[in-house]
């Protein structure tokens, strides 16, 4: 059950803010519209440029960072350097990073493993979903840590949280 219908009289996102770096304007457009739906504030590029100027004008860090990996931004920024600005940012803390690609099995992703729950590309409701309630969920623990839990609802999609962790398949 989508977030949305399960909390009729909420929105869950609002007053907290979601940056998302990715190089299909569809896709972009489509993750905009649905975390703008569940109240957030969000800012989005297609140009890693463009993404860390609006990150750099910002008072305070998102609360969560969609990133694109294996970007064709037509930059010689690679995606360990993206990673590793991303990690300056946040002076190395708890990262709110969430990563999608559209091949799980590139070796670029390993990259990601470390830092991010990593997921398929095109994201659904049911992983917006997820994020969102890990977002609200207690801070005490590491977001990583709270997004895994969230993923447990996410149904038949493909995801791979990193570290040895399993691959679900759809049956």
């Amino acid at each position: 059950m989508p977030l949305r219908d399960s909390w009729a009289n909420r929105i869950p996102l609002i007053g907290q803010s979601v940056a998302i770096l990715d190089d299909d304007p569809g896709h972009l457009a489509l993750l905009v519209e649905m975390f703008r739906n569940l109240g957030a504030n969000v800012f989005a590029a297609t140009d890693p440029g463009q993404f860390f100027s609006q990150l750099d004008a910002s008072v305070v860090p998102p609360d969560l960072v969609l990133v694109g990996i294996l970007l064709d931004h037509g930059t010689q920024l690679t995606n360990a350097q993206l990673l590793g600005q991303l990690q300056a940012r946040y002076d190395n803390q708890d990262l709110p990073l969430v990563a999608m690609t559209a091949d799980l099995w590139n070796a670029a992703v390993r990259e990601f493993h470390e830092v991010a729950v990593v997921i398929e590309k095109p994201v659904n409701h049911w992983w917006v979903d997820a994020i969102a309630r890990a977002m609200n969920a207690d801070r005490r623990c590491a977001f990583r840590q709270r997004v895994e839990r969230a993923a447990l609802r996410v149904p038949h999609w493909n995801w791979m949280l990193g570290r040895g962790a399993p691959y679900a398949v759809e049956p």
